[in-house]
């Protein structure tokens, strides 16, 4: 049981450490190297310009939904002997924003298409389609935006496994619970307050969650699970 258990906690940091850099690239490296806000001309000209950047940001963000389909399954093998009902939950609470991420992901390629004005958009004038791409950024944020509502209530029922499991540090769990709340901080403040997205807190609420998914992950890779999960539901 113990190395079955230290190979499912290997192949789940395998997993998490894939979603880690691929979530990394696609939401924070890509964004940042190009200008996706603005006025619909600089936007236009940014995704042009980058084209082949901004294409992988699509593509590494489609092997981030596939590794994140599989990464819950991986901790429902290592932990539903700790609480069955937690382990469901998780799996429940992750794969709910997968449809919701691949939509989003969606709306950026139809901005490619309305870049392109290949038929049948060539009919439509290039002041239209300049706003139906701005349209799909948008609807690709409030899109993301929803999928992190799940981001944060899949961390909840996992930090409490972690810490009811004793298979890896304790330190994870805690950081995953704070982390936890801090997405659903984020997001009904942002709902609640349209300026909360540029308050202090908003920026630092989701921290916990960052430094307790990159540890787990890289800690699950490189060390494994401690002993096997024991059962305490």
């Amino acid at each position: 049981m113990a190395l079955k258990s230290d190979r499912t906690g290997r192949i789940a940091g395998a997993l998490y450490v894939v979603v880690i850099v691929t979530g990394m690239f696609s939401l924070a490296y890509v964004p940042g190297q190009m200008q996706l806000t603005g006025d619909a001309e600089s936007v236009v000209h940014s995704i042009t310009t980058n084209e082949t950047m901004y294409r992988l940001g699509i593509v590494s963000w489609f092997v981030n939904c596939v590794a994140f389909l599989l990464l819950p399954l991986a901790f429902y093998r290592l932990f539903h002997t700790v609480h069955h009902r937690a382990a469901i939950l998780m799996v429940a609470f992750a794969w709910m924003s997968i449809p919701i991420s691949l939509v989003a992901a969606g709306s950026e390629l139809d901005a490619l298409s309305l870049i392109s004005g290949k038929p049948p958009l060539q009919a439509v004038s290039l002041e239209s389609r300049h706003a139906m791409l701005m349209r799909s950024l948008s609807t690709y944020d409030n899109d993301m935006f929803v999928a992190q509502l799940f981001w944060g209530l899949w961390l909840l029922p996992l930090g409490l496994l972690i810490l009811k499991s004793r298979a890896v540090p304790k330190v994870f769990g805690v950081l995953l619970l704070l982390g936890g709340v801090g997405y659903l901080i984020q997001d009904f403040g942002g709902v609640l307050s349209s300026g909360f997205g540029q308050t202090p807190l908003s920026q630092f609420v989701t921290l916990p969650a960052a430094a307790g998914e990159i540890g787990l992950g890289f800690w699950l890779l490189l060390r494994g699970v401690r002993k096997a999960p024991v059962d305490s539901d």
